[in-house]
């Protein structure tokens, strides 16, 4: 993950280097349109070596639609979106980075690391090159969760 000068949260990810970093890849980069913005931009992914055989590049595609469906639905200019990176993690990981960061000894689904705020308020660091800041998503609760969503065939 980048290191931003608001944000300290990130520097175990850092340190570590145990991510495939997914950025430049074009397989992977989201194929959602930018319509009016020209070119899309490109949303980080970093991938725990654990998962490089579980998690597709497909369907790293569609995590990248549906943050950025999400992104404009709650007001965030999608060109903020090339600040973000997501880092896809297993449950054990995320569970040390609650603990670290969040003083919460349990995995989660997800954490967020804001580099800076969306909006007005962060224009000025947005001009200074701060990110918007990085997500963490643990797989292991994305598949819980998608499981408890399938109906059941009696």
């Amino acid at each position: 993950m980048k290191k931003h000068p608001t944000q300290d949260a990130s520097d175990d990810l850092d340190e570590s280097n145990d991510f495939e970093d997914l950025a430049e890849d074009a397989e992977v980069e989201d194929e959602l349109g930018a319509g009016s913005l020209g070119a899309r931009p490109a949303i980080t992914w970093q991938l725990w070596p654990a998962l490089r055989t579980r998690v597709s590049r497909s369907t790293l595609r569609l995590l990248a639609r549906r943050l950025r469906r999400a992104a404009r639905r709650v007001g965030v200019a999608l060109e903020d979106l090339s600040g973000i990176t997501v880092s896809v993690v297993d449950d054990a990981e995320i569970q040390r980075l609650n603990a670290a960061h969040m003083g919460k000894d349990k995995p989660t689904d997800v954490l967020s690391f804001p580099g800076r705020p969306p909006g007005v308020d962060g224009d000025e660091l947005a001009a200074m090159g701060v990110p918007l800041g990085d997500i963490v998503l643990s797989w292991d609760a994305v598949q819980r969760q998608s499981a408890a969503r399938m109906p059941t065939h009696a």
